[in-house]
């Protein structure tokens, strides 16, 4: 990285950091649980009104073309993983179809 390598990190730490805080703010407005990141991934628990990690990521593909990876993968039906290192816009746009799937299956 060179002479920008304190700059680049910086940065990115900032990213991060943002971003966390948009999926913290989707986790506390969703009444779900999560381990604290420490990095830019997350694992929260699945909303209520799906049965699993996979019955709910599976779901959300379906309905909302959102790639999400079902706990199961890592030990954890109860949960699912979330990427949270992309562009600040993409994220809020996942997020506001995840949001969407799971209001409309819990008012179903």
């Amino acid at each position: 990285l060179g002479e920008r390598e304190d700059e680049i990190l910086a940065a990115n730490r900032d990213h991060a950091r943002a971003n966390g805080e948009r999926v913290a703010a989707f986790v506390e407005r969703h009444d779900l649980e999560w381990y604290e990141p420490t990095g830019v991934n997350a694992f929260p628990t699945v909303p209520d009104g799906f049965e699993s990690g996979e019955a709910f990521c599976r779901s959300l593909f379906e309905a909302e073309s959102v790639v999400l990876a079902p706990g199961e993968a890592f030990g954890h039906p109860d949960r699912f993983r979330i990427g949270f290192g992309l562009h600040a816009d993409e994220l809020e746009e996942g997020l506001e179809r995840i949001t969407r799937h799971v209001e409309s299956v819990r008012s179903a």
